[in-house]
């Protein structure tokens, strides 16, 4: 339990920083990050704990759980950034594309 409790709140800690992070690596920590909350589940489910471990472990829980706002906030600030600078580099690309007399469309006939 405390191993998986660590992985989710290292998983947290990269999460506060999107902006350094891929597409693909968000992806994977997504991932990571249900496999985590799946391990303590089982490990709850699994190990029997005296009533002092469990009350760190909820406490810890809580934590993690009162993190998710922030974390869900800053990752859809990010996505909302990401989304602009590839709106603006779009604009730009056909900008430059008519500039030269371009249509907007690529060689196959397709709007660029």
């Amino acid at each position: 339990m405390d191993s998986a409790l660590t992985r989710l709140e290292n998983l947290l800690d990269r999460f506060r920083e999107p902006e350094k992070l891929g597409a693909e690596e968000l992806g994977v920590l997504s991932q990571l990050w249900s496999e985590g909350v799946e391990s303590v589940v089982q490990a709850g489910k699994t190990i029997h704990l005296q009533e002092a471990q469990k009350d760190q472990y909820r406490i810890r829980l809580q934590q993690l759980i009162d993190q998710l706002p922030a974390i869900e906030t800053l990752l859809s600030q990010h996505k909302s950034e990401v989304a602009q600078r590839l709106y603006a580099e779009n604009r730009r690309f056909k900008a430059l594309a008519s500039s030269y007399g371009g249509s907007g469309r690529n060689s196959m006939g397709r709007t660029v």
